[in-house]
């Protein structure tokens, strides 16, 4: 069996319940480290008339529950605001 095979099995939950879920949570944490990364970058750079697009984006319900539930599953904080906004 190689270390792939484990990593597979580890994630359909053949090794146990425990195992699959920190796994799972160790690739959702990847996945979203990327995304944060490049989130913040696109974010950096954006221009002012997108900076209105980013901010409504980011005080969405729909943006604040994937926020919530990625924050509590994998502890990766990702941006609630945009750069220059203000909390009012």
């Amino acid at each position: 069996m190689s270390e792939f095979d484990i990593l597979i099995g580890s994630l359909k939950g053949e090794f146990g319940y425990t195992l699959a879920f920190t796994s799972w949570v160790t690739c959702l944490r990847l996945v979203f480290v990327f995304i944060n990364s490049k989130l913040r970058e696109f974010a950096e750079q954006a221009l002012p008339a997108e900076q209105a697009w980013i901010a409504n984006l980011l005080n969405s319900l729909p943006w604040r529950l994937l926020v919530f539930v990625v924050n509590m599953l994998t502890s990766i904080k990702l941006p609630t605001e945009a750069k220059g906004q203000t909390k009012s």
